[in-house]
């Protein structure tokens, strides 16, 4: 590994003598590359590397991203408005002949020539086939959080009957939102199982209902037969009269015919 950074140039940063011997007793050579292995680290992966600075109230620390330092160091300052990217397309990587400046443009082209752009992905002044980027779909999305194996457990179990999609979304710890696109084939469609037909959840089907189709035709056909009040109806059903008031309006429980 040859050692040519001396981070004590750059503008801004207090001398310390031992900077740079911290800074190059984090790297390790890995092949070609020379990864930074501090604990700190970005979202995306980049290394990230304290240095001492002169802040307005005194002395300071700050992070910086380790490759940005380095190439600094040995080309000079990162024009305005561009990015250090890298060709070996490993983050931690800080050897100086494999990082460039470019704009974020470049770096998308970059991330779909190597073949990590989702398929579907809309990179500005990138045209390609869908097919020709990899897929992410299914199990093999990065926010994915049932295999394809649970998804064709979740549709059998559905389709024969006996357990609802709260039940279902809470054995496998995700939301009944989710279970009802997958059961109906909304989501998932490259996962195996039966698709279902998941009637709405209205009427007597919404959980805590206190009325009944059958309820709801007897409270209207008393309420058209002239002589009770909603209020009498509410008490009779044990209902509240807002509830009789919307029931006989057709406000509610419209999917009950007449």
């Amino acid at each position: 590994m040859d050692i040519r950074c001396d981070f004590t140039r750059l503008r801004g940063i207090r001398p310390l003598p031992s900077l740079n011997a911290r800074f190059w007793s984090l790297i390790v050579e890995q092949g070609e590359c020379w990864l930074f292995c501090g604990k700190a680290r970005s979202r995306f992966g980049y290394g990230l590397f304290s240095i001492p600075v002169e802040s307005p109230r005194g002395p300071a620390w700050r992070f910086e991203s380790a490759h940005r330092l380095v190439y600094e160091v040995i080309h000079g300052p990162i024009p305005k408005g561009l990015d250090v990217l890298h060709s070996c397309d490993r983050p931690a990587c800080v050897r100086p002949e494999h990082l460039r400046t470019g704009t974020a443009l470049d770096n998308m082209a970059d991330k779909v020539a190597r073949g990590r752009q989702p398929r579907g992905g809309r990179v500005p002044g990138i045209r390609l086939p869908r097919e020709s980027l990899p897929t992410r779909a299914g199990e093999g999305n990065y926010h994915a959080k049932l295999s394809d194996v649970a998804v064709v457990e979740i549709r059998k179990r559905y389709a024969a009957g006996g357990i609802s999609l709260a039940n279902l979304a809470r054995a496998h710890h995700v939301t009944d939102v989710l279970i009802g696109m997958i059961v109906r084939g909304k989501s998932r469609k490259g996962a195996a199982g039966p698709i279902s037909v998941v009637p709405p959840v209205i009427g007597e089907r919404v959980g805590g209902a206190k009325m009944t189709a059958d309820g709801v035709l007897a409270l209207r056909a008393a309420y058209a037969a002239g002589g009770v009040s909603i209020y009498r109806l509410a008490e009779q059903y044990g209902i509240a009269f807002q509830t009789v008031s919307n029931i006989v309006r057709r406000q509610t429980w419209q999917h009950v015919p007449e």
